[in-house]
């Protein structure tokens, strides 16, 4: 691990108004007629703090069943020994040298726009040297991540400085804990582990629990660097948003710098919300009959739509009405650009358009559905719920990711964690079955419908200690575990995949052996439903959709840009598809 990470980056958290990179003002405004022509936020500033933070940090993983090692000499380890110290332990020495745990590398990265307490995902690896044969199985405990810098960068950053003194050597420097991080270890990507894969590097997903917020900046240009017009730029941000129930959005920290945290309806499509941050007029008296005529007119144009429906968005609650009548339209982006931004102004009227469109038009699926996720009112609530029923495996994931979203407690989603490993889920009763598996970001297995089960006859070796099998006409599985450490097992269960999955892992199985499982089945057609595996909800980039309402206002051609599209990975923070791959087989 190269500590090659900016040590003045936890001044981002704070608000001090050190910024060393800014953001463009968004692409998607059209060009407005002279009754439109209202100076915006966007107009005299420029966003700011808008590059993530990577962090690092030293941890301990323990539960290694013999497959950990001695952790090597040097820097990380005096590290981590002095964070056991701190913590109390005697025997750090034995900790470290024990075949049951092993030394860790951790990285994250902290996006612009987080908010405080967010959970991060958190990369696992060994340190050069290392003697540990797998991590697989091990658990992360307790620990932090921060920013670091060696002194010899920090010192030709200080270089202008004439009066800035630094060290001879080039010793590694520690910024702000900002992370802390702890959780099970999973597999870094089941598509194209092998279970019986020695495991050098894994992901604890969202493990990491972030200590402060990292706001953006809005940037005031030069020629507006004023704290009358800086105050007052802020007043006009709160204004917008405070018909959303939160406390301040914006502060006027300085005379050329507004400190922004991201309102919670925004907080999982933060280019969104940028957008509309920019396209807040500056002065509220401007906001006269003609102006708000003119961007109705433009809202019902699918060429135009999607940047009216921002202006609009952007003056608040007083654009409800005009929204609405984009509804009725006949063009989908037109009632999609409107129930999207009504949604994101807490009007849950605009629920069952969203549903529709999510069904109906692939390219604004992750839209619709986020801004679903964003809203926690029942019109939502029951909008998801009708959708885990769809016959679109990326319609169903998607509506189940939402409501986790809204809360991941409510009864209808709730998993149960199985083996300290994964989650396993059992929703949309009385519908299709389907079997739903991740390949990163969250272990879980989610079944859907009417009892996903096997189908005998089989027998499946899973891992290097399970078997799974059954017999012509049997009616349950029998599951062996051979394991010269533990001892010989054997359970019987029912076909159903719920009750085979839940006696695995009582046996001491991961999320890798469940889904070596499902995959096999599924492969020697001994599973009676669909399998979908990383069926994230699609969409375009956003200036993609506004360029089709002007070449395509009916979407002719929809599938088509999907299909360029799909390469690019697009969509929201809350469907974000690192892993590029999926699979959906038909049954």
């Amino acid at each position: 691990m190269k500590p090659c990470y900016l040590l003045l980056a936890s001044l981002f958290l704070v608000g001090t108004g050190c910024v060393d990179s800014k953001v463009t003002r968004a692409r998607i405004d059209s060009e407005p007629t002279k009754e439109a022509v209202v100076k915006t936020i966007g107009d005299v500033s420029t966003i700011g703090n808008a590059v993530p933070i990577p962090v690092s940090g030293v941890g301990l993983v323990v539960g290694l069943d013999g497959n950990g090692g001695s952790a090597p000499p040097g820097i990380y380890r005096s590290m981590l020994e002095d964070y056991l110290k701190k913590k109390g332990f005697d025997n750090v020495r034995d900790i470290l040298e024990s075949p049951n745990h092993s030394m860790v590398m951790l990285t994250s990265v902290i996006p612009p726009g987080s908010r405080k307490d967010d959970m991060l995902d958190i990369q696992v690896t060994l340190p050069e040297g290392s003697k540990t044969k797998s991590l697989r199985g091990g658990h992360l405990e307790l620990c932090y991540l921060m920013t670091y810098e060696t002194q010899q960068n920090v010192r030709q950053m200080m270089a202008s400085n004439p009066d800035a003194k630094a060290a001879g050597n080039n010793r590694l420097l520690q910024g702000d804990k900002l992370i802390y991080a702890e959780g099970p270890l999973a597999a870094p990507n089941l598509d194209k582990n092998d279970p019986e894969a020695e495991w050098k590097t894994a992901w604890v997903w969202a493990g990491g629990k972030l200590q402060a917020s990292n706001c953006f900046h809005v940037l005031m240009n030069p020629d507006q660097q004023r704290y009358a017009v800086t105050q007052e730029a802020a007043n006009r941000i709160n204004e917008v948003f405070h018909g959303q129930g939160e406390d301040r959005v914006a502060v006027a920290k300085t005379k050329d710098t507004i400190i922004i945290a991201v309102p919670s309806i925004y907080r999982l499509n933060v280019p969104h919300f940028l957008r509309v941050l920019r396209n807040i007029p500056l002065d509220s008296r401007q906001l006269t009959n003609n102006y708000k005529q003119t961007w109705e007119d433009q809202l019902k144009e699918p060429a135009t739509t999607v940047a009216a429906a921002l202006r609009l968005e952007a003056m608040g609650q007083d654009s409800i009405p005009i929204l609405k009548t984009g509804l009725e339209s006949t063009y989908p982006l037109v009632r999609f650009a409107a129930a999207e931004a009504l949604c994101y102004l807490g009007y849950a009227g605009a629920a069952d358009e969203l549903g529709k469109l999510t069904e109906e038009h692939p390219s604004m699926q992750a839209y619709a559905l986020t801004a679903l996720a964003s809203l926690n009112e029942a019109a939502c609530y029951y909008k998801l719920q009708d959708l885990l029923a769809s016959t679109i495996p990326e319609v169903r994931y998607g509506a189940f990711r939402a409501l986790r979203e809204q809360d991941p407690n409510q009864e209808i989603i709730r998993g149960t964690k199985l083996n300290k490993s994964f989650y396993l889920h059992k929703v949309a009763l009385n519908s299709l079955p389907m079997v739903h598996l991740l390949n990163d970001k969250r272990s879980e297995v989610v079944l859907f419908g009417d009892t996903p089960a096997l189908i005998a006859p089989f027998s499946f070796a899973i891992g290097t200690e399970l078997t799974v099998s059954a017999k012509v006409e049997d009616n349950t599985v029998t599951i062996n575990r051979f394991s010269v450490k533990h001892g010989n097992q054997v359970e019987q269960c029912p076909l159903n995949l719920e009750a085979i999955i839940r006696t695995m892992a009582g046996m001491g199985a991961g999320y890798s052996e469940v889904v070596q499982l499902v995959k096999l089945a599924d492969k020697t057609h001994c599973l009676n439903c669909k399998l979908a595996v990383q069926a994230l909800p699609k969409s375009l980039r956003i200036q993609e959709l506004g360029e089709s309402g002007k070449n395509d206002p009916t979407l002719k051609t929809e599938a088509e840009l999907m299909q360029k599209a799909q390469s690019k990975g697009e969509g929201t923070a809350l469907f974000d598809n690192s892993s590029k791959s999926k699979e959906v087989t038909k049954k």
